[in-house]
């Protein structure tokens, strides 16, 4: 409430004289503001004005306790500021508290739909950023408590109460989050994929959905696993970390996944398709395509003029008389069986067994990786030492980093299982075979091992073994 008071001060010392009389008396108003945080003075004219100690005492009288402006009553005191209203006094404002916030700790580096430019100035117009993944331990979002903030003061004393801020927690954890142990204002992820934001939560979606593979979408590059519900066009790239599945046709594009590749629609390669999977790869059909598998190959129908590679077994899934190869090289480690191989017009169809193609190129590939791991787990915990020994002196955040530790932590383990799993697979030939249970054509060159049998006839169903330095034919 707005308060005005008048107060009556001495001018000064009685005059002397011969007649004895004393000096004008000046008028002080005070005005005290609604708010209670300013004093407004306006001071009279006089013979001699008052000092700054008289001034106090009539703010004083008053009421007025706090937040005096000696400097402004000074001034008044020297009739520099007389018949004007002035600020003689200001309190303190209280200072709300802040309600709790969340900021996102991942931002997109570049636009979706924006062609991305390589480091040699040209453009791949395929590669338009169309998602962005996470992987595991990466940090995701930060929560940043409520505050209290801080009462305040009038100036006549009075303390002015705050308003406390809202606090409120993550409304959720879970779905391919957790808190940090270091930080429990601190979400990170625990798996790869795809973080979906909401304004006081993150949910990590491991499989990203996309209705085709084309011109609209661009090359897709995720942390997880990938379906298409449509087809894939030439020249387009997929690569996951998890599998990839598309439900439609797949043309002379290229598919990398560390896990399966399904193909329920086939792949038409036009000689330029390739598939490279880190475990294995099903097909309806394959055609003019180059594939990689870590593990199997199966297929329903056809495999025709590709280059099929399977660190175990390609296998022909289908019944009644499908599950042809014709044409191409199919190398397997251990075994080759399908329903018929070749063709009737002699086309030639190299089909090879008894031979890991991809051990001395996936130790190598892992050996790397192991190193490239062990270099970034050595740079952070370096830079965590430095956060926590100097925390003033630098911006890393110890739980960011921690977070990170754990993930490549959980990388390099995967890496050490792979590597195990590699160095102890051995592949012995005299286990292998190659088997059509329907036809061998005349053209097909056989392989078991460093032994080939070309077929320059016709054979009806059977199994081709190694015995005893040469490749037999078992019905």
């Amino acid at each position: 409430m707005t308060g005005d008071h008048m107060a009556q001060l001495s001018a000064g010392s009685p005059r002397t004289g011969p007649c004895r009389e004393t000096d004008p008396v000046a008028t002080l108003r005070v005005t005290i503001m609604a708010d209670g945080l300013t004093a407004m003075a306006s001071l009279g004219a006089a013979d001699r004005m008052p000092s700054a100690d008289d001034l106090r005492l009539a703010l004083s009288s008053a009421g007025i306790s706090h937040g005096v402006l000696t400097e402004v009553l000074a001034e008044l005191s020297a009739g520099g500021l007389q018949d004007d209203d002035v600020v003689v006094a200001r309190g303190d404002a209280p200072l709300d508290g802040e309600d709790a916030w969340f900021e996102p700790l991942i931002a997109r580096r570049r636009r979706v739909g924006v062609p991305l430019q390589l480091e040699n100035g040209r453009v791949d117009f395929f590669d338009l950023g169309y998602a962005e993944a996470v992987r595991v331990g990466d940090p995701l979002m930060r929560r940043f408590p409520a505050t209290n903030g801080s009462a305040g003061r009038s100036v006549t004393g009075h303390e002015l109460g705050q308003r406390c801020g809202k606090d409120r927690t993550f409304r959720r954890v879970g779905r391919g989050t957790r808190l940090s142990a270091e930080d429990p204002n601190l979400l990170i992820a625990t798996v790869a994929g795809l973080p979906i934001f909401g304004p006081d939560f993150v949910q990590v979606d491991p499989v990203l959905r996309v209705p085709a593979v084309d011109v609209s979408t661009g090359h897709i590059t995720f942390a997880g696993t990938v379906i298409v519900v449509g087809d894939v066009a030439t020249g387009l790239r997929i690569m996951a970390d998890g599998d990839v599945i598309v439900a439609g046709c797949v043309e002379g594009a290229e598919i990398i996944a560390d896990g399966e590749v399904g193909l329920r629609g086939g792949m038409v390669g036009q000689g330029r398709g390739r598939v490279q999977a880190g475990r294995s790869v099903h097909a309806r059909f394959l055609e003019g395509v180059t594939v990689e598998a870590g593990l199997d190959v199966t297929f329903e129908e056809t495999i025709s003029h590709s280059r099929i590679t399977a660190a175990r077994d390609v296998l022909a899934l289908s019944h009644g008389g499908r599950g042809q190869i014709v044409g191409g090289q199919t190398q397997a480690g251990r075994s080759i069986k399908v329903a018929v191989l070749g063709a009737t017009v002699g086309t030639v169809t190299t089909v090879v067994v008894g031979t890991d193609p991809f051990r001395d190129q996936r130790l190598q590939r892992v050996e790397a990786r192991l190193i490239r791991l062990r270099q970034d787990i050595q740079s952070t915990t370096q830079q965590l030492i430095r956060a926590r020994m100097a925390p003033d002196l630098h911006s890393l955040d110890p739980a960011v980093l921690i977070a990170k530790m754990e993930g490549l932590s959980i990388e390099e383990s995967r890496a050490r299982d792979a590597m195990d799993r590699f160095e102890q697979t051995v592949i012995d030939p005299a286990r292998s075979m190659i088997q059509a249970a329907a036809f061998f054509y005349a053209g097909v060159e056989a392989g078991i091992g460093h032994i080939a049998r070309p077929l320059h006839d016709d054979l009806p169903g059977a199994t081709l073994l190694l015995r005893e330095g040469r490749i037999v034919a078992r019905s």
